[in-house]
């Protein structure tokens, strides 16, 4: 039985406690090569899909060509977001967990390109195939990799560093939320167009709860630091009177 994207269990034994931040810049390079790749095959995939609506086309054969691709690529799609996902939740910092945004971001573009191509074929009217559904379910469901991305983002209210590293973060959410928000828009109006519910396939997290996450993130970390340095200062004024 062809197992449908989704339906995978998720599992990445080398991201345990202690051990992601080390491994991290090796997954998300294999992942950025994955998602060039990924990007190239969906290239193939539109002409293919272009070849098979010409008159003279044998539609049959064009036909289990595209299929026989989306399935691939779907398959492939869902693999890097669960990478993507369980990256997200493996508390990793600094220069990765920024490489890592910059990823979410790269993947939200290009899901929106393959959606885009859906919209594109027959103005939208057949609507995304059942793969396509699941695939989104399995980024932007309940599980997805968009309820994922706040834990990272929220990661940073408990740990140790500056406010400084959180506000450079903080500056790459804009991008991923205008990739986020033209994704969200795409699946909305194809949604629309074909009188499909794909809705019922997102938990929609919303840009503005990003950006409202990172503004409190970098707040919360500002005021840690504040409660140090007045920390620091009792503890001098301490030791003055002690003299």
């Amino acid at each position: 039985k062809d197992e449908e994207p989704g339906e995978r269990p998720e599992k990445l034994e080398m991201l345990e406690e202690g051990s992601a931040n080390s491994v991290s810049a090796t997954l998300l390079e294999a992942v950025e090569v994955e998602l060039g790749e990924l990007s190239q095959a969906y290239a193939h995939l539109s002409r293919v899909g272009e070849a098979a609506r010409r008159p003279e086309a044998d539609d049959k054969e064009a036909e289990r060509a595209a299929d026989a691709l989306e399935r691939a690529l779907c398959d492939r799609y869902t693999q890097v977001v669960s990478v993507l996902r369980l990256l997200l939740k493996s508390q990793i910092e600094g220069s990765p967990a920024q490489g890592l945004l910059k990823l979410c971001t790269a993947l939200f573009k290009q899901l929106d390109a393959v959606f885009k191509g859906v919209m594109a074929v027959d103005k939208g009217k057949k609507g995304a195939s059942k793969r396509l559904e699941a695939l989104l379910s399995h980024v932007c469901g309940e599980t997805g990799v968009t309820l994922a991305m706040y834990g990272l983002l929220s990661f940073s209210t408990s740990s140790e560093d500056t406010a400084a590293r959180v506000v450079r973060e903080a500056k790459l959410v804009p991008a991923l939320v205008f990739a986020l928000e033209k994704f969200e828009a795409t699946v909305v109006k194809l949604s629309k167009t074909s009188e499909r519910d794909l809705l019922r396939f997102m938990k929609r997290t919303t840009a503005r709860d990003f950006k409202i996450q990172a503004e409190e993130v970098a707040n919360a970390i500002r005021r840690k630091e504040d409660k140090a340095e007045k920390e620091k200062e009792k503890e001098k004024g301490k030791g003055k009177k002690r003299k």
